[in-house]
Parts: structure tokens; C-alpha cells; sequence
């Protein structure tokens, strides 16, 4: 069973950190202290300096913020801080508990990230990372990093049709785009049947 699916950016590693508002709960525990400390005194207080971003998660086990921030933290460190002549699978015991393992890819900018049980097959997760990428890109049109910012809800709209509960619901791109591009002709139906009772 597939416990979380966590798609982290890069920019801290490559680049300098940006000066970005907090905007959502996972935020703060991507936050490091030393930066915070620094900029307390140049910055309003709702503005923190950080060096990661995650862009999009999705947690299938009953976890509370702090855990899930920690595990986010945790990732992140974990597969920035790897050479990438090493593989793409990490079996760590000490940091995530003695059945569960992490799968990861490297796309450009992003780390697309499967926490999993030992149930599953490295490999597989290691597919499932590449229909949810290639099928991202037909929805977007060449998807790069701002689409997953600025179009959060179609990128977990297509995570939901893949990954249900913690299953692999459809591996077929073309199957999971047919049932997305179903729910947005939906929901453009219903924008227009509003916008004519209140217009």
C-alpha cells in the first residue's frame, strides 16, 4: 500500500533560497532555523525565507500535521542529499519505520516521492512515478513546475484518479486523462448553469 506521494522542488540545492509568503500548514517545518533567525529582523513576520517547497502531497495513512511536515522535511533532505549515481530507492528503518520505503524520480526541477510498505514493488512505484509525470504533461501541455503551483487542483485531480486510498486505481494515462477531461467538462457545466442563475 502506498502510504504518501510527495512531489518536493530542488531550488534549495541548486540555487538560492527565495523569499516567499507562507501559505499553507507544511511551510513552517521546511523552514530552516538558521534562515529564520537571520531575517526576523528584515522581514514582516509573515514572510520566512525557504530553501523548499513542497508542491504537492498526498498522505493515504492517518498521520497529524507535525508527523506529516516531518515526513515532507525528511524526504526532502533525503533525496536532495543523494549523489545521483546512487538508485532511486531508499530502505531506511531508522527514519521511517521498519515497513515502509521510499521510491523517487528526478524531473527537472521537481523529486516526485512514494512512501510505500514493503508490499510493493520498487519498481513498479518507479512506473507509477512516470504515468502520473507523462500523464501530467498531456494535461498540461509540456508540465513544468508552475503548472503544479499555479494548477494544484487539476495535478491532485489526476493523483486521485491514479492513486485511490492508498491503491493503484488506473495505470493508463489515456484512461485517467479521459476521466479528467470528463470532470472538467463537468465542472464547466455546472459554472455556466450558475452563472445563468445568477446572471
Amino acid at each position: 500500500m502506498i502510504k504518501a506521494f510527495i512531489v518536493v522542488n530542488n531550488h534549495g540545492m541548486r540555487s538560492n533560497p527565495r523569499v516567499v509568503a507562507i501559505s499553507f500548514a507544511l511551510a513552517p517545518a521546511l523552514v530552516r532555523p538558521s534562515l529564520v533567525h537571520s531575517l526576523n529582523r528584515s522581514l514582516p513576520p509573515f514572510f520566512l525565507r525557504l530553501a523548499a517547497m513542497v508542491r504537492l502531497c498526498r498522505f493515504y495513512e492517518q498521520l497529524g500535521v507535525d508527523k506529516q511536515a516531518d515526513l515532507c522535511q525528511t524526504v526532502y533532505k533525503m533525496v536532495t542529499g543523494r549523489p545521483d549515481h546512487l538508485c532511486s530507492f531508499v530502505d531506511d528503518e531508522k527514519t521511517f519505520g521498519p515497513d515502509t520505503k521510499l521510491v523517487y524520480r528526478h524531473f527537472a526541477t521537481l523529486y516526485f516521492c512514494i512512501l510505500s510498505d514493503r508490499s510493493e514493488s520498487e519498481l513498479a512505484m518507479l512506473d507509477l512515478i512516470q504515468v502520473y509525470v507523462e500523464t501530467l504533461d498531456k494535461v498540461f501541455e509540456n508540465v513544468c513546475e508552475l503548472d503544479l503551483i499555479f494548477n494544484s487542483p487539476k495535478a491532485y485531480t489526476v493523483l486521485d484518479e491514479t492513486i485511490v486510498g492508498g491503491l493503484v486505481l488506473e495505470i493508463n494515462s489515456q484512461k485517467v486523462i479521459g476521466v479528467y477531461e470528463e470532470l472538467m467538462k463537468l465542472e464547466k457545466a455546472q459554472a455556466s448553469m450558475l452563472e445563468r442563475v445568477t446572471g
